[in-house]
């Protein structure tokens, strides 16, 4: 799993998405894009009005299972994931 993440101006994206990572202890890669390659990124993937949060589950084929612009719970990510894996 990889979480593709979007950094801004300076370094406060990279500090914090660092802090997401140790808060959750999560065993992924997190990737953090610059803007115009993330801005680029989310339109081919379906997101045309560049907001965030925005979440894609993609299998490891390659196929998108699930595109979501908003916030996220907790089981709909669970869902999502478990859809991911099968």
């Amino acid at each position: 799993m990889v979480i593709l993440g979007r950094r801004g101006r300076g370094d406060a994206i990279s500090r914090g998405g660092a802090r997401f990572r140790q808060g959750l202890r999560v065993s992924y890669r997190v990737v953090l894009t610059g803007t115009e390659m993330g801005v680029e990124l989310m339109s081919a993937l379906g997101n045309d009005k560049s907001g965030l949060p925005f979440t894609v589950v993609i299998e490891r084929s390659g196929k998108l299972l699930t595109k979501k612009l908003g916030a996220m719970s907790q089981e709909q990510m669970q869902v999502a994931i478990e859809m991911a894996l099968e």
